[in-house]
């Protein structure tokens, strides 16, 4: 996991990251929803909780939008800008995804 001026990379292993420009919720598995924000990095160090667990599941939400699901019972929601911006992108071996 990556912190910078106004991104956020998570790593996930065999050249698979997820690089966050956009805003997103770190929901809690006890049901807490914290905001995160990635253009204000230290305000999204609950995500340091995830280090560790893996990801068992993603969910195309529509519009751009994502959730995964990690194993130790939290889960991300990533939500993808509509105004033409981008949000967050996806690379892995065989390419890149940008959203």
């Amino acid at each position: 996991m990556c912190f910078g001026w106004v991104d956020i990379i998570l790593n996930f292993g065999g050249d698979i990251a997820l690089s966050l420009e956009c805003t997103f919720e770190h929901v809690l598995r006890d049901g807490q929803v914290l905001l995160g924000d990635s253009s204000k990095p230290i305000s999204s160090s609950s995500l340091l909780t995830l280090l560790g667990s893996s990801v068992e599941r993603v969910n195309n939400i529509g519009e751009g939008n994502i959730e995964l699901f990690f194993s130790n019972g939290d889960k991300v929601r990533i939500h993808g800008s509509n105004d033409g911006t981008e949000s967050y992108n996806i690379t892995f071996p065989e390419g890149r995804i940008v959203v």
